[in-house]
């Protein structure tokens, strides 16, 4: 690549990812006019006075440029530096237009995006590099960048229209000024909208919505273009949403009929082949117009149909309707066996609770004739201690009494002995 003034600048400035210290490039620019560019389009032209440790900058005689307008003298400022897109010295014996031209080659601070994979990347006019969504880690983006490759300008500009969710995985096929960006997701769920950029005018817009499990939903998917009869279509495969997908899914591009253009499911695609399962077209004057033309497991869709396609489409859709009915009905029965296995559940439950109650009452009254019958033991226990004593007391009479009748034997023996004496004393 070759500057106005002839300088060889490569690409290998861009592609650089090893960081430079811009602190000796600002030392040189001390003291000297130098041009700042802010992020929103904003220039500044004056002497840079000084540079702190975070690179904050402070400009004397400065003067305001907005759009390439002079606005205004502004003397003397402080820029904060991650307001600066770039910063450039104006040489002292030229001209600042020339400057301008040339600070391709004065870069201090550019907004390349933060390091990401699974983006999508286009190129507009055979200058601009665009680049959209991504993620770094567990962050996901829907930020768009913007790279001159004529002048290596990293740009992060506003987008008009529709507020998108992040997302990584997605694919994307430009044709003409738009850029047709479909499917991707976030590991959470899918990116449900095919969306279109007008990259000339940075319009972002939304041509169809699907849910979040739709195969087109799907990170990891392909998407591509190509011209049936004339006609531009969009024809998109594969994916990854939970399960690896093989679907094959053909959008026709007709902006001019619809901005919003709807999606179909084609029962004939999927009967065609099992790779093949919807189709998605847009609508013209009010009517859907399909020309089912089979090839391989591909569908082609074609805006010369008639009303037997029509026709076809129709009764395809009733008998998707009957089978779904019949899986209904079956719904029904399972749903009333169920039912009834509830309720008998429930009675039996009522049955059980009530048997609960009755034990519950029994076991009461059993507690309560054992407290009785515990009073009753330990009433028991204390009449069996008052008769250890009683014994006892048996056991010293018995003893007395055994005494007692010794005692009335030997006084019997005594008296015997005594009056056998007299009359032996008699008998003399």
């Amino acid at each position: 690549m070759t500057s106005p003034r002839g300088h060889q600048v490569t690409l290998n400035l861009w592609l650089q990812t090893v960081p430079v210290n811009p602190k000796p490039f600002l030392n040189n620019l001390t003291g000297k006019k130098v041009i700042v560019k802010l992020k929103w389009g904003m220039e500044y032209k004056g002497f840079l006075v000084s540079v702190d440790s975070y690179m904050y900058l402070q400009l004397a005689n400065s003067e305001e440029y907005i759009e390439g307008k002079f606005t205004g003298n502004l003397g003397e400022i402080l820029i904060r530096c991650n307001n600066v897109l770039y910063l450039c010295g104006v040489p002292e014996d030229e001209e600042i237009e020339e400057a301008e031209e040339d600070r391709s080659l004065h870069f201090l601070v550019m907004t390349p995006p933060v390091p990401r994979f699974d983006h999508t990347a286009a190129v507009h006019a055979e200058r601009y590099l665009l680049i959209f969504g991504g993620c770094s880690h567990s962050i996901f983006f829907n930020d768009l960048h913007v790279l001159d490759l004529q002048t290596l300008e990293w740009s992060q500009p506003q987008i008009q229209g529709d507020l998108v969710a992040p997302r990584a995985g997605h694919a994307g096929i430009t044709i003409d000024e738009n850029w047709y960006i479909v499917g991707g997701g976030d590991n959470k769920s899918g990116a449900p909208e095919t969306l279109v950029l007008n990259m000339s005018k940075l319009a972002l817009s939304m041509l169809t919505n699907v849910k979040d499990r739709d195969p087109l939903a799907s990170e990891g998917l392909s998407v591509s273009s190509a011209v049936v009869d004339g006609e531009k279509i969009l024809v998109a495969f594969g994916g990854y949403n939970g399960k690896y997908n093989n679907e094959v899914f053909v959008m026709r591009l007709k902006p001019r009929d619809s901005p919003h253009p709807k999606i179909f499911q084609s029962p004939a695609a999927a009967a065609a082949a099992a790779s093949v399962t919807a189709a998605y077209a847009l609508t013209h004057s009010g009517k859907l117009d399909f020309n089912k033309t089979e090839h391989s497991n591909i569908k082609v869709i074609q805006n010369n149909g008639s009303q037997h396609d029509l026709s076809i489409d129709i009764n395809a859709i009733r008998e998707e309707k009957k089978v779904l009915e019949s899986a209904l009905e079956e719904v029904r029965a399972e749903n009333s066996i169920l039912k009834g296995k509830i309720n008998e559940t429930t009675s039996t439950y009522a049955d059980l609770s009530k048997e609960l109650h009755s034990v519950q009452v029994q076991l009461a009254a059993e507690r309560s004739r054992c407290v009785t019958l515990e009073a009753q033991i330990g009433e028991v226990q204390k009449m069996l201690e008052s008769l250890k004593s009683i014994e006892e007391e048996i056991q010293l009479l018995g003893r007395q009494k055994s005494a007692l009748e010794s005692d009335v034997e030997l006084s019997g023996d005594v008296q015997r002995q005594s009056s056998g004496g007299v009359w032996k004393w008699i008998a003399q």
